[in-house]
């Protein structure tokens, strides 16, 4: 928290992002996963993967497939359960390693793969990049001059609960949730709903599923935008971000977000001059004397 005044705006990005935990072990050693947030368990069907046991270092292994898995004739369901091998020949074998149930988590290798001089594909910039616009948005700023008090906050358990901060932060004014938007710009997928093209600015998540963003600050947000010549696009969306707890006590949520394609997956995609948007937006914000009051 930093600056000082009657106005408190609160930003937060979460920290956590989809995967799994070790449910159980079988007597050979495979390990039986649960998934932790939403996601399509087939997009991680014959990946590498990553056993996280703390204090020891990361234990290479794969996520099974379904037998045949790659055929081009329609394919059987998934398992009840997603299992990961990871050399282990017995139960036993599993735990020595550190492996425990109900603990031990199970993700994919990461890796940031540029795709074009504006673009690059990675897991987890769901909300990777939404934290990384928090930051950016904190170069050469001088608290004392803000004219209003400002709290960052960089959460965890957003996609298995939408934990957030908000018991602790009843007094703010508004809480602007820095989150991906997922848009529905990619080559198969319909514009009709969740269209907001990459390349093209931040996003004002007017709508979500149980949040319509207050008008008078949206068009705040939107006029700010403008005068300081800030790419800003307006999309309807499903799902929610760590505000929505925020409405519990009155404070109204305004999410704002970088447009991305296949969230949730191994391969979502960023455009940089959407992030470069979010986060002049942020610090026009911060650093705005003439902001509504609320």
């Amino acid at each position: 928290t930093f600056g000082q005044g009657k106005q408190h705006l609160v930003f937060v990005a979460h920290m956590d992002e989809v995967g799994f935990v070790v449910d159980s072990i079988r007597p050979d050693g495979r390990l039986v996963l649960g998934m932790k947030g939403g996601a399509f368990d087939w997009l991680w069907e014959a990946q590498p993967a990553l056993v996280h046991t703390p204090g020891r270092a990361d234990i290479g292994a794969v996520f099974e497939p379904r037998a045949h898995y790659l055929q081009p004739t329609a394919q059987g369901a998934l398992p009840a359960a997603m299992t990961v091998y990871a050399g282990f020949a017995s139960a036993q074998q599993a735990q020595a390693a550190g492996v425990r149930t109900g603990s031990t988590t199970v993700t994919m290798p990461k890796r940031l793969l540029p795709l074009s001089a504006t673009r690059a594909a990675a897991r987890g910039f769901d909300d990777r990049a939404g934290c990384a616009a928090l930051l950016r948005s904190l170069q050469h700023l001088d608290p004392n001059t803000l004219p209003c008090r400002v709290t960052y906050i960089w959460s965890v358990g957003e996609e298995t609960g939408l934990i957030g901060s908000a018991q602790r932060l009843q007094g703010a004014s508004v809480v602007y949730p820095i989150d991906t938007f997922v848009s529905s710009d990619a080559p198969q997928e319909s514009r009709a709903f969740g269209y907001c093209p990459l390349g093209q600015g931040a996003v004002i998540r007017v709508l979500e599923s149980i949040n319509f963003a207050n008008r008078d600050l949206v068009h705040y947000v939107r006029t700010l935008a403008a005068r300081h010549h800030i790419p800003l696009q307006e999309g309807m969306t499903v799902g929610g971000t760590d505000g929505l707890e925020f409405l519990n006590y009155g404070i109204p949520s305004v999410p704002l977000s970088w447009p991305g394609r296949y969230s949730h997956s191994p391969v979502e995609v960023l455009d940089y001059r959407d992030l470069d948007a979010l986060t002049q937006l942020i610090r026009a914000l911060i650093q705005d004397k003439q902001a509504i009051r609320y």
